[in-house]
């Protein structure tokens, strides 16, 4: 009885481990308030509407998480804030946003990208930001 109670506990362990690894490969954002636009300092933050805010949260929600295989430039400088997660945008228009507390590179398709550059210009980020 002992040993088939530790087979089964064994396999709700890796299974739990499994479910785990495959849960942080992925984008969660938890927070529904406005996101928060971040240019240059800290204290040079911009409060985006709740129109905006959802179709950023749409575009990045559930995302695969992933190393960077690109040379864009990022700096916390420039980012997107929503919730606790940092969404840090790439200085050259390239289709990659790093995740600051994840330390991983979100993927954006072409037509996302362009949405996401729009809604930053619409609060004021210049071409030279993004």
């Amino acid at each position: 009885m002992k040993i088939f109670n530790k087979k089964i506990k064994k396999r709700y362990i890796i299974i739990l481990i499994i479910v785990l690894l495959i849960y942080n490969c992925f984008v969660h954002i938890y927070s529904h308030k406005n996101a928060i636009g971040r240019r240059g300092r800290m204290d040079n933050t911009i409060e985006f509407s709740k129109e905006d805010t959802k179709i950023l949260v749409d575009i990045l929600e559930g995302k695969i998480l992933g190393p960077n295989d690109s040379i864009c430039g990022f700096s916390e400088d420039v980012a997107v804030v929503i919730g606790s997660q940092t969404f840090c945008i790439a200085h050259d228009s390239c289709g990659v946003i790093y995740v600051a507390e994840r330390n991983r590179y979100i993927f954006l398709s072409d037509e996302e990208n362009k949405i996401i550059r729009d809604i930053l210009k619409k609060y004021g980020f210049e071409d030279s930001y993004i």
